[in-house]
C-alpha cells in the first residue's frame, strides 16, 4: 500500500527531528488502534492514512521552526535588514527539500541568489533589488541560471539583456522573507510559506564571492 509506505517514511523522519520522539510514538500508537485498526473499509482507510500523514507533517514543520529560533536574535536589523541566508523547506518522503535567498546588502542595494525547488526542479536565479523602506524591498532585475553559460551571460557586464525585468517584492515580516507581486506581503491573511532566517552568510566561501564581478558591481551600483 503506497500510503502505508508514504506514512512511515514521514514518521521516521518526525521522529528523527522532533524533540519529543516519544509523544509522537504515543500519538502514533493511540491512532493504529483507535483509527486505523477500526477501518472497515478501503475509503476509511485512505481517509485515515491521509489525515494522519497531514498531522506529522504538522508535527515536522513545528520541529523545522524551532530550529530557527535561536538565529533570530542574530539577524542585523538595523543596517542590513535583508542579508543573510533565508530558508524554506519541504518534507517529501524522507527527504527535507529546501529553497533558498541568499542576500548581501550595501544601503539599499540588495543583490543575491534565490534557489528555488518547483515541478521536481531545482531553479537558480540572480536578483538584484532596491529597499526604499527599511523592511521592504524592490526586485528590478533577475537572471535565472541554468548551466554555466547562462552564468556567465547573468554576469557579462556588457550584456544585459539576459536580465529581465521583475514584479516581485521582498518584505522581512518578523523573522520572515516573503515574496510578492501584490504590495500586501506581510498580512496576515496571506497564506504561504515564508523563507526562515537562518544564518548571516559569513563564511570563507559566501565571503568570496563579494568578489565576483557581478555581485560587487552590483553591491556597489548607485
Amino acid at each position: 500500500m503506497s500510503l502505508d509506505s508514504d506514512l512511515n517514511l514521514t514518521y521516521d523522519e518526525v521522529i528523527y527531528k522532533s524533540p519529543h520522539p516519544e509523544s509522537i510514538r504515543q500519538q502514533q500508537k493511540r491512532w493504529l488502534h483507535q483509527v486505523r485498526d477500526k477501518c472497515a473499509t478501503i475509503d476509511c482507510l485512505q481517509q485515515a492514512y491521509e489525515h494522519r500523514i497531514e498531522k506529522l507533517i504538522d508535527a515536522w514543520y513545528q520541529a523545522k521552526r524551532l530550529e530557527y529560533l535561536p538565529l533570530a536574535n542574530k539577524r542585523d536589523r538595523r543596517s542590513r535588514p535583508f542579508e543573510g541566508h533565508w530558508e524554506r523547506c519541504w518534507l517529501l518522503g524522507r527527504d527535507e527539500v529546501c529553497g533558498t535567498y541568499t542576500l548581501y546588502q550595501n544601503g539599499k542595494r540588495i543583490c543575491g541568489e534565490w534557489d528555488t525547488f518547483a515541478t521536481s526542479t531545482f531553479y537558480l536565479h540572480r536578483i538584484k533589488a532596491d529597499s526604499n523602506k527599511k523592511e521592504v524591498a524592490k526586485v528590478t532585475e533577475i537572471c535565472e541560471i541554468q548551466s554555466e553559460a547562462i552564468s556567465s551571460m547573468c554576469s557579462t557586464a556588457e550584456r544585459v539583456d539576459h536580465w529581465g525585468a521583475s514584479k516581485q517584492l521582498l518584505s522581512i515580516c518578523g523573522n520572515q522573507l516573503r515574496s510578492s507581486e501584490t504590495g500586501k506581503i506581510c498580512d496576515s491573511t496571506i497564506v504561504d510559506d515564508p523563507y526562515v532566517y537562518s544564518f548571516t552568510p559569513l563564511s570563507a566561501t559566501e565571503l568570496q564571492r563579494h568578489n565576483e564581478p557581478w555581485l560587487k558591481r552590483c553591491l556597489e551600483a548607485k
